[in-house]
């Protein structure tokens, strides 16, 4: 088996042919550096990236945002009005703490499991959408986020009322 160098100076572990496996410092992620070493390619040990595969600890935080969220959703709309005011207020609520908590706090690994996917995630997916039309207008591409924000809300409308329609026909 080839050893894997790892980033942090006098630790060492054994290669296993993952290219993310947990251990005791963390999940790490090694793959085959460019420098050539007498016995083959080295390998090295960088902190984990996107593609590593979902460790629980973040699992369990998204699943426990999505709890939290949906027994507040579902307490906040229960009484819905024949205008979906407290449904509105949620996707407004979602996705002005989605944009505070993206930009105010730029969390990473477990806390955005916790608050991005699994809190704002579960009480609106609406605040997914206007996250990414202000990122498009913050970054000048005005007729994308434009054009964005008529294709979702047109589509998803029209996605929600042929499922209407179908669902009728059944």
């Amino acid at each position: 088996m080839e050893s894997c160098a790892r980033s942090i100076p006098g630790r060492r572990r054994i290669w296993s042919g993952d290219l993310f496996r947990r251990d005791r410092t963390g999940l790490r992620d090694c793959r085959t550096s460019s420098r050539e070493t007498p016995g083959g390619r080295d390998r090295e040990c960088f902190p984990a990236t996107r593609e590593a595969a979902l460790s629980l600890d973040i699992f369990a935080a998204v699943v426990c945002g999505g709890f939290l969220a949906s027994i507040l959703r579902f307490r906040w709309t229960e009484s819905e009005t024949p205008f979906p005011r407290y449904t509105l207020s949620a996707n407004i609520v979602g996705s002005f703490a989605m944009g505070l908590i993206l930009t105010g706090w730029e969390p990473t690994g477990f806390w955005r499991g916790l608050w991005i996917t699994g809190f704002c995630g579960t009480l609106t997916t609406f605040s997914a959408f206007a996250w990414q039309t202000v990122a498009l207008a913050e970054r000048r591409h005005l007729l994308q986020a434009l054009g964005y924000l008529i294709l979702t809300t047109v589509l998803s409308v029209l996605g929600g009322w042929g499922g209407v329609l179908l669902g009728r026909q059944l």
